[in-house]
């Protein structure tokens, strides 16, 4: 890691600078040998009090032993940081300070900057050819990503005069993404079948066309693929292929991160993704936070089991309520326009009145729609459309 130095001299070193100089000078032309000798010293412990701040620190490597650190509110982990010192030189009495994200909390932080992040403060000192290692415990206290934003380090000379500051040039590889907590939903019944994946229906738009179930009179508007030749040649007319009609078992989750309790949202969300990947049902997320391209929102595409449950955790940890954002109304309508949604779709967000017109294009298309409420703490999922009040005041 390259570092950015700055030099600070204080002002004692100068006043004591011109006053030796002064002295020196004197007693060259008062021919005192004992005073010329004494200043030269001083003079040379000046000049090596200001070669050590210069040349200090140009070897010296930072590194972090993990780079990318996935854990649940709550959990707790360990980093290990260590300074290298390359050169011959050692560095005493120094400090190093770490700022980072505050979606953990390390032993003896402090929250600076608006409880935005916070500072680590370690003293340390190292030999010359040698490493300094610490270890640093930490817990996952809220959602989110926590990256180490700057990494610093003061040293101070011998005697105190003057410090030289180093400050990371380049980012440092390193995340701790905490997934949100989990808050479960009730009336889950309301979308969940016994059988669940793919299920038998009477009436679909969808046929596995795996499952021939018979054969019936072919008309015009059949395509020719279809058309059962072995039933044709039986009865000597044309037949086509009668398929056994399937819903597709899925989950369309549209979130809207201006929600006024996105937290507890999130974390209701969480319960129906792991609720989801434990019976196998697939899923997919839309969240509208602005994005650069063809779509303009976030979007998570349908999926299942574990790693794909593990992708969705990583995009709600990731979310950000600063974020820029599209309204919710125009990413449901985006979503119901550019994408074939689920059978059953769930809306995480704030809706208003105008907004059963979207509600119904999307049942017109097939879909059920259920909206996750929270009702004093509690969350549940109820159909259809139940207005909530939007906070004039979001992003």
């Amino acid at each position: 890691m390259g570092w950015i130095r700055h030099f600070t001299v204080s002002n004692d070193i100068k006043i004591l600078l011109l006053l030796n100089s002064i002295v020196f000078i004197s007693s060259v032309f008062g021919r005192y040998t004992v005073l010329a000798f004494l200043s030269s010293l001083i003079f040379l412990f000046l000049l090596f009090n200001h070669l050590y701040l210069k040349y200090i620190g140009r070897m010296l490597e930072f590194e972090v032993d993990k780079s990318k650190i996935k854990l649940f509110q709550g959990d707790y982990e360990e980093i290990t940081l260590t300074l290298r010192q390359n050169s011959r030189l050692p560095i005493l009495n120094a400090n190093l300070r770490v700022s980072y994200d505050t979606a953990i909390e390390m032993e003896g932080g402090k929250d600076v900057f608006n409880s935005e992040q916070s500072l680590l403060m370690v003293p340390f000192s190292v030999g010359g050819r040698q490493s300094f290692e610490v270890k640093l415990p930490f817990t996952g206290v809220r959602r989110g990503v926590t990256r180490i934003r700057r990494v610093e380090i003061l040293i101070f000379p011998f005697f105190g005069f003057g410090t030289l500051h180093l400050e990371n040039k380049e980012d440092v590889e390193f995340e701790v993404i905490v997934y949100p907590r989990e808050l479960s939903v009730a009336r889950l019944d309301k979308i969940v079948s016994k059988n669940t994946g793919n299920f038998r229906t009477n009436h679909s738009y969808f046929e596995d066309t795996t499952a021939i179930i018979g054969a019936r009179e072919y008309v015009s508007s059949d395509s020719f693929n279809r058309i059962h030749w072995k039933a044709t040649a039986r009865t000597s007319a044309l037949q086509t292929k009668v398929f056994e009609q399937v819903i597709e078992y899925s989950w369309t989750i549209i979130v809207d991160i201006r929600e006024d309790e996105l937290e507890e949202s999130l974390s209701g969300v969480r319960y129906l993704l792991e609720y989801a990947t434990s019976r196998n049902i697939p899923f997919e997320l839309f969240i509208n936070v602005r994005m650069m391209g063809r779509i303009p929102y976030l979007h998570l595409s349908m999926g299942s089991g574990k790693v794909h449950l593990q992708k969705a955790l990583e995009v709600l940890a990731r979310v950000d309520k600063r974020s820029v954002t599209i309204p919710f109304h125009q990413l449901l309508y985006l979503a119901g326009r550019n994408h074939q949604l689920s059978p059953f779709v769930i809306l995480v967000g704030q809706l208003q009145d105008h907004d059963h017109m979207l509600l119904n294009g999307l049942a017109r298309n097939g879909a059920v729609v259920y909206q996750l409420l929270n009702q004093g703490g509690t969350l549940y999922l109820a159909n259809g459309f139940k207005q909530r009040v939007v906070n004039e005041h979001a992003i």
